[in-house]
């Protein structure tokens, strides 16, 4: 039958990304950067990269207070007037104090490197002889189109298609072929396969044989689509296979040809890491050029051991029958996000090997592949620029959550901007907490930097000429954010069409105050950063997430594996080990009430405990036990091989269950046979205080949650769990209810006929009849508002429910990790209306109605879906106690 794997995607990423990490816990020493760069008069001027994330130009720290100038000239308009305009800028720039700019290009041109060299030398030298010290933002990227696979069945699908008829799939674009396979859903056998007939670029179709299709078949399509930089928004990712090398030459061929002086101190965004780029294998975009086939080739005989019987076991081949490795690479999976079939085709003959859906690691290895492959592009342009064009820091700019950001060097880039659109404390959830952990993890020091916006939503009395400071707390909340979590320097935009005057220049007062006040401090900020502590994306636990701790203390995520500890209901914990394989527990209270446990440890184990600040706590020994009292921060403890079960956790497991089926038993619910195994286990397991009571434990635990699912009187679902979905992606991210949730963001009407809509639609049961009322946790904002799209509900076969003005309750939470995403992307709860419910199966259906009014575009986010016949009140991600 379809395969409906069992296993998320954001659990695949995240195991994905610990073959490509070491321990975070303790990471092995790092490598510095550093360099000399020469400049065009023979000036030597060296740097370095401090522990701390701080750039020393000429051994002295380099924290500037900056702003970031749009080039006119530096766009596909070079005339005088633009080159007036900058000149212009600049002498306002300099005038008011502000020399620490971040040049980029405007209007036009994709990349500075599309403008004839002599344009670009020209301001350098204006730059130079001004008194400017500079970054030099490139953004570029190769610019070869290629093809790739788009392989996502919940999407590209049309259910009990019409039996003889020919089927359109419409709205693709780029397409330049397509691969159909029409299956029986009952049993999942594939009843016909062939290709599709290309229409035009936007659309194919599929001519279905005199009867074949109908009731109980489903008809999927794999297309494939042209990538084109530049063009199509859901196309625009550049080849790092087969294009990057030319690309670096070009490069480096371009920049022979500029003379940088003395005010240059770094080049930003050699090739453009954003979104679309990272995430292209967790939107089930596979690469099918040659290039890419024999870099993969490559990449799985290391992995394996050139070892075909590993791949296999691997990728969870049943009859063993993939040949070779070079058909290995070939081949693609027809499955994406726990749809689709359990098989891998290769298109060369169209051949099918059947795979063992729970044994496979497929996507994982395209996933690691195309995350080194992405690493290797950054440092290996980062190398070449320091070799053969100027020796200065080369930075990227953070655009999502993922390991390609954690530098492993020992070589390779010297640090990250993040470049949030939003203000104040939000900046740290909506990036910089993200790209604070990925600068603190590499392996090579890192400069950490920030640019933020100044628009006129920013600085709105600056701008408009009202007096006040409003725009200066803005901008000063701005700056404490970005510094609370690490960066070491701070660029400011240029608001819009600025008049550069005195009635529009006051914001450079600011910055040049700013500048001024930063430089008395400048050794003591560039020697300190913000403390961290780990925690690892796989799991998911009471209260655990980005926040600060202490006043200089931080909770991050880390790639790196962890293991949940068992210590009762009452405490929460997790287990991290180093580089070394030496555990650290990581322990807190999650009711933030004080709790006295007890453990007792084997003779001569020497516990550590410290808070998150690092201070010794001393534990307790009462009665032959060890006894630590948490709160609601985490402890950290270290020195034994494991943590043991706390003394009573198993009585008060035990105790808890016992009352629940007590309580379901006073209203009729039947709980004897759960009565009686509790009886056992009380008077038998635990009747000795010499018997080991972890088994007592894990049975009481078990019977708790079947307990708990009788009883509980709501259901809480992943909005990424969703049965069927044509939705763009799943989306990883700590903040979310299952470490990741359901997203569409495109300006593209659904694939399909003129009626296809985005939906998802979610199986669920309920364990009692009643009245249900229907919440979800949506982004970037309520259903129907600018940005976000109008939805509608249905349960079951009832007529669905125009969702409009929903009740809003609870507050927001979580983040968009990716710059590209709608500003002010948190979820809130939403009541979308309710349903009378029988027990047992049910189906909820979230339709997408249109586009959002503010912005014309295909826009939800959602995270979780709660049903329940009690009154719910939200708390972010965090399940209601029961």
């Amino acid at each position: 039958m379809i395969v409906r794997f069992a296993t998320a995607v954001a659990a695949s990423l995240l195991a994905m990304v610990c073959a490509l990490s070491t321990s975070m816990a303790a990471v092995a020493p790092r490598t510095t950067a550093a360099g000399e760069f020469v400049d065009s008069a023979n000036g030597h001027h060296p740097w370095r990269v401090n522990e701390n994330h701080a750039l020393y130009w000429e051994s002295k720290p380099f924290t500037p207070i900056g702003a970031v100038l749009a080039s006119k000239f530096l766009s596909s308009e070079p005339t005088d007037d633009n080159w007036q305009a900058d000149i212009k800028a600049l002498r306002a720039l300099k005038k008011n104090g502000v020399t620490n700019i971040l040049i980029r290009p405007g209007s036009g041109p994709g990349s500075i490197v599309d403008l004839p060299a002599s344009t670009v030398q020209g301001l350098l030298d204006v730059l130079d002889s001004s008194g400017f010290t500079y970054g030099f933002d490139i953004d570029g990227a190769p610019r070869t189109s290629w093809t790739a696979a788009l392989i996502n069945p919940a999407i590209y699908r049309s259910p009990a298609p019409e039996a003889g008829s020919t089927v359109s799939f419409r709205n693709l674009p780029d397409i330049v072929s397509a691969t159909y396979f029409l299956v029986n859903v009952s049993d999942g056998h594939v009843a016909a396969t062939g290709n599709a007939d290309i229409v035009d670029n936007l659309t194919v179709s599929v001519k279905l044989s005199p009867g074949q299709g109908g009731d109980g078949t489903v008809l999927l399509l794999y297309p494939e689509a042209r990538m084109t930089p530049g063009g199509d928004e859901e196309r625009s990712v550049p080849d790092i296979w087969a294009g990057a090398d030319e690309y670096r030459d070009s490069i480096l061929l371009y920049f022979n040809r500029v003379k940088f002086g003395k005010g240059l101190r770094f080049f930003l965004d050699p090739v453009r890491v954003d979104s679309a780029l990272v995430a292209q294998a967790d939107g089930g975009m596979l690469p099918t050029s040659d290039t890419f086939r024999i870099q993969f080739q490559s990449w799985l005989l290391k992995r394996y051991g050139n070892s075909l019987v590993r791949l296999r076991a691997s990728w969870g081949v049943k009859n063993n029958d993939i040949p070779d490795f070079a058909t290995a690479v070939r081949c693609r999976p027809l499955w994406f996000q726990a749809k689709g079939l359990p098989l891998l085709y290769d298109p060369t003959n169209a051949h099918t090997f059947e795979i063992l859906p729970a044994n496979s690691h497929v996507w994982q290895d395209i996933r690691d592949f195309q995350i080194e492959s992405i690493q290797r592009a950054m440092n290996g342009i980062a190398d070449a620029l320091k070799t053969g064009v100027a020796n200065v820091p080369v930075v990227y700019t953070w655009s999502q959550l993922s390991p390609a950001f954690v530098n492993l060097g020992p070589n390779g880039y010297d640090g990250l901007f993040f470049n949030p659109r939003i203000h104040g404390d939000a900046i740290v959830r909506e990036g910089g907490a993200y790209a604070f952990a990925a600068v603190e993890q590499s392996r090579r020091t890192q400069w950490f930097a920030a640019r933020v916006p100044t628009s006129q939503d920013a600085l709105p009395d600056a701008i408009t000429g009202k007096g006040g400071n409003v725009g200066r707390s803005v901008l000063t909340a701005d700056r404490t954010a970005v510094e609370s979590i690490g960066a070491k320097a701070f660029y400011a935009d240029t608001p819009a069409n600025p008049t550069w005057d005195a009635a529009g220049t006051e914001w450079l007062g600011w910055l040049r105050s700013d500048a001024a006040a930063r430089s008395v401090d400048a050794a003591n900020f560039a020697s300190s950063k913000p403390g961290t502590i780990f925690y690892p994306l796989n799991l998911s636990l009471p209260n655990m997430g980005v926040q600060r701790l202490t006043e200089n203390v931080w909770w991050l995520p880390t790639f790196q594996s962890g293991y949940m500890l068992d210590l009762g209901s009452k405490l929460a914990g997790y287990g991290i080990s180093n580089s070394a394989n030496i555990p650290t527990f990581v322990v807190w209270s999650p009711t933030g009430q004080p709790l006295e446990t007890r453990f007792k440890f084997p003779k001569g184990t020497n516990l550590e405990v410290r808070n998150v600040n690092g201070d010794p706590i001393a534990p307790a020994t009462k009665k032959g036990a060890t006894a630590v009292t948490f709160i609601s921060d985490p402890y950290l403890l270290s020195g034994a091989a494991s943590l043991p079960l706390p003394e009573g956790a198993a009585e008060a497991e035990l105790a808890e269950a016992t009352r629940l089926a007590g309580a379901g038993a006073d209203v009729k619910i039947p709980m004897e046979a759960y009565m009686q195994r509790l009886y056992y286990i009380k008077n038998t397991l635990l009747r000795k205080s010499d018997i080991d009571p972890m088994p007592a434990y894990q049975m009481v635990r078990e019977i708790l949650g079947q307990i708990k699912h009788v009883l509980v009187p709501y259901v809480w679902i992943e909005g990424e769990g969703a049965s069927l979905q044509n939705f763009e992606s799943v989306v990883a991210s700590p903040d979310a209810s299952g470490r990741s949730f359901l997203w569409l963001d495109t300006n593209r009407d659904p694939a399909g006929g003129t009626s296809a809509t985005y939906r998802a639609m979610y199986r669920t049961s309920v364990n009692a009849p009643g009245e249900y009322s229907i919440w979800a946790a949506i982004a970037p904002g309520p259903p129907g508002s600018a940005s976000t799209s109008p939805i509608l509900l249905r349960v079951d076969d009832q007529p669905p429910m125009d969702v409009t003005r929903p009740l809003v309750a609870g507050k927001p939470y979580g983040s968009l990790p990716f710059p590209n995403a709608p500003t002010g992307g948190a979820f809130i709860w939403c009541n979308l209306g309710s349903a009378q419910l029988t027990s047992g199966q049910h189906r909820v259906t979230i339709t997408i109605a249109g586009r959002a009014g503010g912005t014309n575009r295909y826009t939800l986010g959602i995270d979780a879906l709660v049903l329940s016949r009690t009154p719910f009140k939200p708390d972010g991600a965090q399940r209601p106690a029961f």
